[in-house]
């Protein structure tokens, strides 16, 4: 009792004594040092100037402290100076270790002539290529564009929009024909007619409500626990909580069975496809808009010859530039592929010399002091950095940068843009303004036509336009598919089924019986999948309106008579002739078309833009000047060298890119949300899509429409700025005491979703309508979007990997400065004296809390023992985990010959959706499966720079024990032990080298057979291909002989001799290679060779070691099939499906596609066949189902690829 006082008084006085934090640190001391930094995103180059009001600022830790009652400006206030302090801490840290990691690279001449570019943040640049830069050439050409940009004339801007008009006039006439011709369109409206009869918009409409409202008391169960509830208030509050779930079920079942009936009364329209049918709209609506931009045009005609001059003046202008551009060419591809494109990069104060500038004034910070407390003071920490600072101060070029305003640098683009316009330019267009009065001329052919009239006669076309697009939206959504809301409906019904005996007039009974529903709730993930189903379905529902679907579909064959009556007029018919004669002028109209898109760009660009473009092409110049200086860089700082620069000078250079790229990704990320860009996506999409219908008017767009998937891009950059920024409102910036803490900042944002922009091809698109499109009004919001887009440029998009590749970095980075740096620090006299007082005031304390400890642990250790709880147990030289659910070796008799051909076919009855519908729902299956990896102390957890993909996860009671590597460990009934394990990896940024302990896993558990299924570039490299030796760390691998196996060229069969040199053991393996077998897919070789394999390694008394890049789809296929035909030989009444989900229990994500189920299935038919001498009838028969489905799409929803 006295220990159990002392340990708790020893905590107590600790506890207490721990005062400091990170979050308490105060300003840091003024900047001595003048830091050059670029107009914008200031922020970004120095995070104490960031207000990060902008995001929604992370909730303080005081909102849920119940000592302060809720959260005071004051608090919100603290909280946002926390975060703010955050971000300048990490660059401060991505500072340092970039630094050395550059004071590294310079005083060893790696890569020297790269480093210029690094110094000067304009990225790894060759300095022979930056001294290429022809400055003077460039002034020169800006002199002639300067001048043609000031002769447009801008009074003829009506003139050039009557040329775009009488093209767009010519090509969407372009091949029209007669309009007796026109294809008939009386099908298409009895369809929408079908559909809208057939559509209840209600059905959603009422459904949404009751759904939603079922989210909070999902949500409340979700962490539910009773152990807090001691009172009865407390214990009748926590029945109530299951009684709201229930009751609000019981309320949404309803309208969910009418959901479900609605969209099953739609399955008849699932394959159907509008966007096609409605072609046979596509000649009258071109013909309308034909019609209607000749009657916009004719009233611009202004007969003056003045304007005809003017005119011919700036085709004039064209012409000269187009000379110009041909003589100086691509001047400026190296200023935006390098000068600009680095130099604006939001993190560009992480490094080079403006980096350093910046850390020079963070190290007196008493933040710094307090993280590095074990480096020792500023001075030994600049003394390490001796020869950087050095540099710093005997360089020129220190305070010079690339950087500019962001202005100029889109100024750059457009003229780049426009360069690149006119290079493929080669006709003329001076002199060619009197093709107008020809065209009008053309125009004058066709009759006046009444405009009421022709808007009735559009309004069902568009509407037809606008049905198409929905219709298609609606077969789109996964979260409408029959099987989603099926299953949805089975788990609102699992749900009310448990919970409906459950009622408020006997409280203390169903309380105790809480854990217990809690649990059945829990079982196979039913809660946790309910409460996804619903938030995915409403999150759809935001973004779907039904009652536009039904009036789209209304509306489109309604008023179809408009359409027809107006088509049958006379003067309609007579507008032929206009098309005809335009025809006839195709070659002047094109080029004299493209003369006024480029003179538009000109002029758009205006005297302003260019004057920017000019001066900093002048900065560009006087930089260059003072290159020469660098060449002495190596010499300069070796003279400072000593000690301490040498051990930090050994830095590892990995630690430093995972660094790096974690703080860069989070500066990107408040970057894009700082500068709007997702609002900005969210605003361009409606003119976009009208650009797009405009296009198509001409014809096809696929290709355009294949670089605009601004749809994914909304959707993935919402997903992941809204997960980063629920992880800043919940961390608690006050628990950054050291730099292993930032680590876990880090790992918490490992769960972070891929972000996919696509800068490069939206820019593209957006170019192309600046250039094209016919409204003036569009073109603003169409360049502000780009600008933002340009910004994305320069960053490192790939979020998700750098956070989960950060690992512990941070702590590793602490421990390597420590070891570097740390002094023995001796005990001066003075305190020697009062030191020895505490030691024996506190010697006894601490030796009865020793003591106690050791008893306690004593006392745990048994226990765990005595109860077999302590699942470590020694297997020779390794330490070995048991597997918790390896199955046993099961020894009795198969099926009698007559039951082994039912059980055969069985499997191979159905029609070819029969086959489909349970394949896709065993992959429902696979993918809703929960995959927990918790495990009971003493199992570790499988380090995450060992996981290939964070995704899959690690089933913990089947994970391998002897090597920890990512891997399951399970036996078929017959007691073959398989290995089903990623593949070997090579080290990087995110993961560890794992191929030595994939040898050493090789060599401990004595396996005598490999599989890998794939191409050799797919996993680390640990065997040649061809006799030959490989050496990986203190393993050599040597490959002594190879062969094709059974004559098949998909498969190689080898010998390799694994030597462990320090152990001095070896073993020799059989490795078969089954090629060509790619991922999510089926191999070429057919089931023979493998089925020989199988039985081949299935020999062995030794684990088979199975894997491809992932180790699940194509391991888990080549597995199930022994593993299932031997559970189905010998059991009459389990299915396929009994044995499937039993397979894929023994490890997570087991399959990727439903496609490899089938594959799957047809195999085990073939294993099961073969093995008991069966006629292969029942395996021909569903081969040939499942290759139909495969090659011919039979059986398959239309739209979807099996």
């Amino acid at each position: 009792m006295r220990a159990i006082q002392c340990a708790l008084l020893l905590s107590i006085v600790i506890k207490g004594t721990n005062l400091d934090g990170i979050a308490s640190s105060q300003d840091p001391s003024p900047d001595k040092v003048s830091v050059p930094t670029a107009p914008t995103s200031s922020f970004l180059l120095n995070p104490k100037d960031y207000d990060p009001s902008s995001f929604h600022n992370p909730s303080s830790p005081l909102d849920n402290d119940p000592d302060f009652g809720g959260i005071s400006k004051r608090d919100k206030r603290y909280s946002k100076r926390l975060f703010t302090d955050f971000v300048a801490h990490i660059s401060t840290i991505a500072r340092l270790a970039n630094t050395i990691e550059m004071q590294s690279d310079l005083m060893n001449n790696q890569d020297m002539h790269l480093k210029v570019g690094e110094l000067l943040n304009i990225g790894k640049i060759d300095v022979v290529e930056l001294k290429e830069i022809n400055t003077t050439r460039t002034l020169e050409f800006m002199q002639v564009f300067n001048k043609s940009v000031g002769n447009i004339d801008n009074t003829v801007i009506d003139g050039e929009k009557r040329f775009q008009l009488w093209e767009a006039i010519r090509k969407i006439t372009k091949e029209l024909g007669r309009v007796e011709h026109f294809p008939n369109r009386d099908q298409y409206n009895k369809d929408a007619n079908r559909f809208y009869m057939s559509f209840s918009p209600y059905r959603f409409d009422e459904a949404w409500p009751p759904l939603r409202a079922t989210l909070p008391p999902l949500r409340v169960l979700r962490n539910f626990s009773t152990e807090s509830s001691t009172t009865r208030k407390e214990k009748d509050a926590d029945v109530a909580q299951f009684v709201d779930v229930r009751e609000q079920i019981s309320k949404t079942l309803p309208f969910v069975v009418r959901l479900k009936e609605g969209i099953d009364g739609l399955s008849r329209f699932e394959g159907w496809r509008f966007e096609v049918e409605r072609a046979v709209l596509s000649k009258p609506e071109r013909l309308i808009q034909a019609i209607a931009w000749r009657q916009e045009v004719q009233p611009l005609r202004v007969s003056s010859s003045e304007k005809t001059k003017s005119l011919d003046k700036n085709f004039g202008e064209v012409d000269n530039m187009k000379k110009s551009v041909t003589y100086f060419g691509d001047v400026f591809e190296n200023f935006e592929n390098h000068l600009l494109k680095y130099s604006n990069n939001p993190s560009s104060g992480l490094r080079g010399f403006q980096g350093l500038s910046l850390l020079a004034s963070e190290i007196e910070d008493r933040w710094f002091k307090k993280v590095f407390k074990n480096i020792g003071d500023r001075k030994k920490m600049i003394n390490s950095l001796k020869p950087m600072f050095t540099l710093r101060n005997t360089t020129k070029s220190t305070k010079s940068n690339f950087m500019t305003d962001l202005e100029t640098r889109f100024v750059i683009e457009d003229v780049n843009s426009l360069v690149k316009e006119f290079l493929k330019r080669k006709t003329t267009a001076k002199g060619s303004a009197w093709y107008l009065e020809l065209f009008e001329s053309c125009g004058n052919t066709g009759g006046k036509i009444n405009e009421t009239l022709m808007t009735k006669a559009l309004y069902p076309i568009l509407k037809s336009r606008e049905f198409a697009e929905r219709f298609a939206d609606f077969w789109s959504r996964e979260d409408f598919s029959r099987d989603n809301v099926q299953s949805l409906l089975d788990d609102l019904n699992s749900v009310n089924r448990i919970l409906n005996p459950v009622n408020s007039t006997d409280h203390v009974y169903w309380f105790e019986q809480l854990p217990r529903l809690l649990t059945e709730l829990n079982t196979n993930g039913t809660m946790k999948r309910l409460e996804n189903s619903v938030e995915r379905l409403m999150e759809s529902s935001k973004t779907f309106d039904a009652k536009s679907l039904e009036s789209a579909a209304y509306h489109s064959y309604y008023y179809s008579d408009d359409t027809d009556s107006f088509l049958k007029l006379p003067e309609v018919i007579q507008e032929h002739g206009v098309h005809i004669c335009l025809n006839n002028l195709r070659y002047e109209a094109d080029y004299l078309y493209e003369a006024t898109r480029l003179i538009r760009l000109i002029r758009r660009l205006g005297v302003e833009g260019t004057k920017r473009v000019n001066d900093y092409v002048s900065k560009v110049a006087k930089m260059l000047e003072s290159l020469d200086e660098f060449e002495s860089i190596s010499s300069v700082m070796k003279k400072n060298h000593n000690d301490e620069v040498e051990k930090v000078n050994k830095i590892d250079k990995l630690v430093v890119a995972r660094i790096e790229n974690a703080v860069i990704s989070v500066k990107n990320l408040l970057e894009l949300r700082n500068i709007g860009l997702l609002e900005q996506l969210k605003a361009v999409q409606s003119n976009a899509k009208l650009e797009f219908d405009h296009m198509a008017q001409f014809g096809p767009n696929d290709e355009l429409k294949t670089l605009w998937p601004l749809t994914k891009v909304i959707s993935s950059l919402t997903k992941g700025l809204k997960y980063f920024e629920e992880h800043l409102q919940k961390f608690d910036y006050r628990s950054l005491k050291n730099l292993t803490d930032y680590d876990v900042f880090f790992k918490k944002l490992k769960g972070m979703p891929d972000v996919t922009i696509y800068p490069e091809s939206l820019i593209q698109v957006l170019n192309y309508f600046i250039k094209h499109t016919m409204h003036d009004d569009r073109i603003d919001q169409f360049i502000e979007t780009k600008k933002k887009l340009i910004q994305c440029l320069s960053m490192d998009l790939e979020f998700a990997k750098h956070f989960q590749g950060v690992g512990d970095a941070f702590q590793k980075f602490g421990d390597f400065l420590t070891q570097a740096l740390a002094e023995v620090v001796s005990v001066p006299e003075e305190n020697q004296e009062g030191q020895e007082e505490d030691e024996i005031d506190y010697k006894w304390i601490i030796v009865g809390c020793v003591v106690f400890v050791g008893c306690l642990s004593a006392v745990a250790v048994f226990v765990l023992w005595k109860k077999k709880l302590f699942c470590f147990k020694r297997k020779q030289n390794s330490v070995d985990c048991e597997v918790m659910d390896l199955d046993p070796v099961d020894n009795k008799p198969v099926l009698p010959p007559h039951l082994i051909i039912v059980a055969i076919g069985t499997q191979t009855f159905g029609r070819h959706p029969e086959h489909y519908e349970l394949w896709t729902q065993l992959m429902v299956h696979v993918r809703t499966a929960p995959t927990p990896e918790e495990r009971q102390f003493p199992y570790l957890p499988l380090m995450e720079s060992k996981y290939l993909d964070p995704n899959i996860k690690l089933n913990p009671f089947t994970a391998l024990q002897t090597v920890r590597l990512h891997g399951n460990k399970f036996r078929s009934r017959l007691g073959t032990v398989f290995y089903a394990m990623q593949a070997p990896m090579e080290a990087n940024s995110m993961h560890d080298d794992t191929r030595a302990d994939f040898l050493a896993m090789i060599v401990i558990d004595d396996v005598e057979f490999i599989v890998f299924l794939g191409e050799t570039s797919s996993c680390g490299r640990y065997f040649t291909e061809g006799v030959g030796n490989l050496t990986i760390e203190n393993f050599t691998v040597t490959n002594e002989g190879e062969q094709q196996f059974q004559n098949s060229t998909d498969i190689v069969v080898r010998t390799l001799m694994v030597k462990d040199n320090k152990k001095k053991t070896q073993r020799k393996v059989k490795q078969f290679q089954v090629k060509n077998w790619k991922e999510g897919d089926i191999p070429n070789c057919g089931y023979e060779p493998l089925e020989a394999i199988m039985t081949e390694i299935c020999k062995s008394k030794a684990p088979v070691v199975v894997h491809c890049t992932s180790g699940t789809g194509r391991t888990m296929s080549f597995i199930g099939m022994e593993y299932i035909s031997r559970a189905l030989e010998a059991n009459e009444e389990m299915t396929f499906a009994d044995a499937f989900k039993k397979l894929i229990e023994k490890r997570y994500s087991a399959f990727e596609n439903a496609r490899q189920i089938g594959w799957l299935q047809v195999g085990t038919v073939y294993f099961m066949s073969i093995r008991h001498n069966a006629e292969l009838v029942m395996y021909q028969n569903i081969e040939g189902v499942f290759r139909d489905m495969v090659e011919r799409n039979v059986g398959v929803p239309k739209g979807i690829k099996f």
